[in-house]
């Protein structure tokens, strides 16, 4: 397998994506923070305990981050992993509560072994646009 991109490994790549997943936390948090104060969720429930979770490990790992941190290519593994958790998270309350769906940020991107963006949330976007290119085209005959 390649190695990935030169710039998915810099330092300075690496930190700005934590901030981008930090910020991500805090707006997720925001939301299920929210809910819990209107009684929509409680907060002794197994999501709000598992949310927690994540959180304090993020807050762990953030912490300890040091200048060595963003050296290590271990890093971006542990990246894509928040990543994927604040995705998840946020396809969760969409789903579980529609109305919190505009007060989410959009997630951090996710990229692939490679360093590339990941393909897929465009996907929906590109069919769409096709599925709408054939019916115009096929009103126009």
């Amino acid at each position: 397998m390649p190695s990935p991109e030169p710039w998915i490994q810099t330092p300075e790549f690496l930190h700005d994506r934590a901030r981008r997943v930090h910020a991500a936390l805090l707006n997720v948090n925001d939301e299920i923070s929210r809910l819990a104060k209107a009684g929509r969720l409680s907060s002794t429930g197994s999501r709000w305990l598992a949310w927690k979770r994540t959180l304090e490990a993020w807050a762990k790992w953030y912490g300890d981050a040091g200048a060595t941190t963003w050296l290590w290519s271990g890093t971006a593994a542990t990246l894509d992993h928040y990543e994927q958790e604040i995705s998840d998270w946020q396809t969760w309350l969409r789903r579980t509560y529609p109305d919190v769906a505009t007060n989410l940020a959009p997630a951090p991107m996710q990229y692939t072994p490679l360093g590339a963006p990941k393909a897929g949330s465009w996907l929906p976007w590109a069919v769409g646009a096709g599925a709408a290119l054939g019916l115009l085209l096929y009103w126009r005959k």
